[in-house]
C-alpha cells in the first residue's frame, strides 16, 4: 500500500509541476499560433510552423493527441478550445494568427467567433467540410478557408492537365529536401526599396 501511494503521489506531482511549466512557456509566448485541433490537417499546418521556426502551441481534447504533439517537440495543452478561458489561457490576446482544424465545422465556426471576439486582430485560417460553410467561416472572421477534399480533387486534375505546373508548386511550397522555397517580405515605407523595381534593387 505505501509503495502504491507513492507511485500515485509521484505521479501526481509529475503532473502538477508538467502543468506548471507548460503554463510558464505560454506565458512567456509573444506574436504565436495557436493551432486549434491535432488531426491530420492540424498536425500538418503544426509541422509547418514547426518548420518555419515560429512560436506556436496545439489546443486539442485528446489525451493522445496532445501526447503525440509533445512527443513531436510541440508545445501542446489538452483543453477545449471553443472555450473563451482555454484561448485566454493559450495567450490568444498576444497571438499573430489562429489555426481552426476541429473536427466538424460548427466547432470551427464557434472558436472563430470566440477568437476574433477576444482579439479582432487576429489572423485567422480555417478548415472547412462543407461547401456551404465557407461563406459562413469568412463571415465570422477567417481571411483563409481551406477544403482539404476540394482541394485534394482540384490538385489531382491539375497534375493530369498541368503536370509541369502541379511540380512547381510541390518544390515552391513543400519541404521535399531541396532548399527551395517562396518566402513574403514587408519593405517598410521608410525602405530604399519602395517604388523600385526588381532590376533597380539588384538583390544579388
Amino acid at each position: 500500500i505505501g509503495a502504491m501511494t507513492q507511485t500515485i503521489i509521484e505521479l501526481e506531482l509529475g503532473e502538477l509541476f508538467g502543468k506548471r511549466r507548460i503554463k510558464r512557456m505560454i506565458e512567456k509566448l509573444e506574436n504565436h499560433y495557436i493551432v486549434c485541433g491535432f488531426g491530420r490537417v492540424g498536425r500538418a499546418a503544426a509541422q509547418e510552423l514547426k518548420r518555419a521556426g515560429v512560436p506556436f502551441v496545439v489546443v486539442d481534447r485528446s489525451p493522445e493527441r496532445v501526447e503525440r504533439a509533445m512527443r513531436a517537440e510541440m508545445l501542446a495543452v489538452l483543453a477545449d478550445s471553443t472555450q473563451d478561458e482555454t484561448l485566454r489561457d493559450v495567450g490568444i490576446t498576444r497571438a499573430r494568427g489562429l489555426i481552426a482544424a476541429l473536427k466538424t465545422d460548427a466547432d470551427n465556426l464557434f472558436v472563430i467567433l470566440s477568437a476574433k471576439t477576444l482579439n479582432p486582430e487576429l489572423k485567422v485560417a480555417a478548415r472547412a467540410d462543407e461547401e456551404e460553410a465557407e461563406s459562413k467561416l469568412r463571415r465570422a472572421g477567417a481571411e483563409t478557408v481551406f477544403a482539404p477534399y476540394s482541394n485534394a480533387g482540384h490538385q489531382m486534375a491539375l497534375s493530369l492537365l498541368r503536370p509541369h505546373v502541379v511540380q512547381f508548386l510541390d518544390v515552391a511550397t513543400r519541404n521535399i529536401g531541396l532548399d527551395v522555397g517562396i518566402e513574403q517580405v514587408r519593405v517598410a515605407e521608410g525602405s530604399e526599396f519602395v517604388s523600385r523595381s526588381l532590376k533597380q534593387i539588384q538583390l544579388r
